[in-house]
């Protein structure tokens, strides 16, 4: 049996009983990490609604079962002329499909030929493959993956969501998956935020003290070294605290971890009056990290009548990390 009649039978059902459907919320579970099937260009892709029998079914992958599969149709398809639903998305549970194939993904599968009648229709599929994700630039989670996390989330109108497309905000660094139901014109947003809520802090450290250095470029004059007090820094790891250190080593003179009490140890022998340090100590005090902003209070140190209080905001715009504002605070 070809598409074109499965549709038509499957839309009759579906109409006799639409009336007696009660909908339920669900909440979906995804797949296990698995590898990536083959993969073809959603441009080369057919129309998601064929009639032939060798053109494929295209759709969203929004339910599982082992190697049972439920693939929507994103395209609504008008009936109201004949009396039908004037949105109705078409959707096949397809048995025999491949492990590769995750909760979320764009697919093209075709039948073997033989679907039941029903409403989602039941079939087994003989071949299937992915259609391309898309992933913006500076997205962190390409479109199927959020569209994944939306469904997992999934707890509206109906027993299972209708998932017709999905949009990348990168200033909110936010995705928004558009949901609807068979036989309603309604949709709803569902948003995926695209970073876990554990941004780089060695990346964001980083940006913060390389900004230390442009204020008051006097106290570099002569610097033999950077040192950098990470006491008082959290959410770190030893990786962290190296990229910070390699971020600072493009001032062209020794970087290294330390603090005012063991610099001046060292130097003690060469210490003046005003406990003049050969090199500049930065020092972090105080730290306020929210989603979109992390703002940072503290010091860059030569000596007791040369020094500098610092406040470093750093923003998250555009899908990156960036420097928003720095500044001095005091000054001796």
């Amino acid at each position: 049996m070809n598409f074109k009649t499965v549709i038509t039978v499957a839309i009759s059902a579906l109409v006799i009983t639409a009336c007696s459907n009660t909908n339920t919320n669900t909440n979906m579970d995804g797949n296990p990490p698995v590898s990536i099937p083959k993969i073809v260009n959603e441009q080369q892709a057919a129309p998601a609604v064929q009639p032939a029998e060798d053109a494929g079914f295209i759709g969203y992958v929004v339910r599982t079962d082992g190697n049972r599969m439920l693939v929507v149709s994103p395209e609504p398809r008008d009936f109201s002329a004949n009396g039908g639903m004037n949105h109705f998305y078409e959707a096949i549970w397809f048995g025999n499909m491949p492990a590769d194939i995750k909760l979320g993904m764009k697919v093209k599968v075709w039948s073997d030929g033989m679907i039941n009648e029903s409403y989602p229709a039941q079939g087994r599929a003989e071949r299937a493959e992915v259609i391309a994700s898309v992933k913006p630039e500076g997205a962190a989670l390409p479109e199927s993956e959020a569209i994944q996390k939306a469904i997992s989330s999934y707890a509206g109108e109906g027993s299972f969501p209708v998932v017709t497309g999905a949009k990348y905000d990168p200033s909110d660094a936010v995705w928004t998956v558009s949901v609807a139901v068979t036989g309603s014109d309604a949709t709803a947003s569902i948003r995926v935020f695209d970073r876990e809520h554990n941004p780089d802090m060695g990346g964001l450290y980083s940006l913060a003290l390389d900004a230390f250095m442009p204020i008051d470029e006097g106290l570099n004059s002569g610097m033999e070294y950077i040192a950098v007090d990470m006491s008082n820094f959290e959410h770190i790891d030893d990786t962290d605290k190296q990229q910070i250190l390699n971020t600072l080593s493009k001032y062209e003179v020794p970087v290294r971890e330390a603090t005012y009490e063991q610099l001046r140890a060292e130097e003690q022998s060469s210490l003046m009056k005003w406990f003049a340090l050969k090199g500049i100590l930065l020092r972090v005090d105080k730290v306020e990290l929210s989603e979109k902003q992390m703002v940072l209070e503290g010091s860059k140190f030569k000596s007791g009548k040369g020094a500098m209080g610092t406040k470093v905001i750093v923003e998250f715009v555009n899908g990156k990390w960036q420097v928003a504002q720095a500044n001095g605070t005091w000054i001796s």
